[in-house]
């Protein structure tokens, strides 16, 4: 964290989660829950997940328990160590990650999605996004705030980012407008609301963020109303963002201004990724400044 200060970073957002948490929480499934570190690699807990991935995550699970069982929890030194720093820290939240999908029992998934296939969104032609959750039941949106709660009940932060863009794709096929309804009303009457009485309680401002498709058109056809989140201050800051796979060479920045009145209080940030790709027919490189 000390070299995000020394570039001269002012905030810096801590990803808290894919579809475990990397600190022992008690509402979702962490890293280590079901691990027996007493055992080697032939233990249930990796019974889904192919050997050759078993040999390489055997030691970094083990690594993690040993973490937590020591009573370190990873987004509490992050805020200490941001504050010590001076560099203001926000908790992320990958809101629908899908690694590992098509391997039903795979370690990474926790008890909530492999308990719930029935909870995934439905694609005429399976896909890896299809096995993404699908926000229109209820117990999902449910299963999202459980977290949200227990992030703002437990850690000192400064904002909460909500990560859609791992993965965007939060509805079945078909029905992402009918969706982005279903998705506004729980974010303004539940989300929102969750953040504000933090807030309140902390006396001081938490802020709430969020990264969508980098193309407000692209956007609204998944299901986010940008353009209504924007007009209602729905989020403090709004990053639109291209998939990781590569920057992106020309974001349409000229849409979002438009639809950003002057009387919007959202600060806008272009978000960059990590990837370098300008075509499918080139290597794919990380970014870095010699580029």
């Amino acid at each position: 964290i000390s070299g995000f200060a020394e570039a001269g970073f002012k905030t810096v957002v801590f990803c808290v989660c894919s579809k475990r948490t990397n600190y022992k929480s008690d509402v979702w499934d962490y890293w280590g829950k079901g691990f027996d570190p007493g055992k080697g690699p032939d233990q249930p807990f990796f019974a889904g997940t192919p050997k050759s991935e078993t040999d390489d995550w055997y030691p970094k699970v083990k690594h993690y328990l040993d973490f937590h069982e020591r009573g370190m929890d990873y987004p509490a030194a992050a805020v200490r160590l941001s504050r010590e720093c001076g560099i203001s820290p926000w908790l992320g939240i990958r809101m629908n990650d899908v690694h590992n999908g098509a391997q039903t029992n795979h370690f990474k998934h926790g008890t909530f999605v492999t308990s719930n296939p029935q909870l995934r969104r439905k694609i005429a032609k399976p896909e890896y996004h299809s096995y993404a959750l699908d926000y229109a039941h209820s117990e999902v949106r449910e299963h999202l705030l459980k977290l949200i709660r227990e992030l703002l009940d437990r850690y000192d932060m400064d904002g909460l980012e909500l990560d859609f863009m791992r993965e965007p794709y939060l509805f079945s096929e078909g029905e992402e407008l009918a969706g982005g309804k279903i998705l506004t009303d729980w974010l303004t009457r539940e989300v929102r609301p969750l953040v504000d009485a933090a807030s309140k309680r902390t006396g001081r401002p938490i802020r709430l963020g969020a990264r969508v498709p980098s193309n407000p058109e692209t956007a609204a056809a998944l299901g986010f109303e940008v353009e209504s989140w924007l007009a209602n201050g729905l989020f403090d800051v709004l990053v639109p963002t291209p998939r990781w796979a590569t920057i992106e060479f020309d974001m349409p920045w000229e849409k979002w201004l438009t639809l950003k009145r002057p009387e919007t209080k959202t600060v806008l940030l272009a978000g960059m990724e990590c990837n370098y790709r300008p075509s499918l027919k080139t290597k794919q490189l990380a970014m870095s400044r010699s580029l």
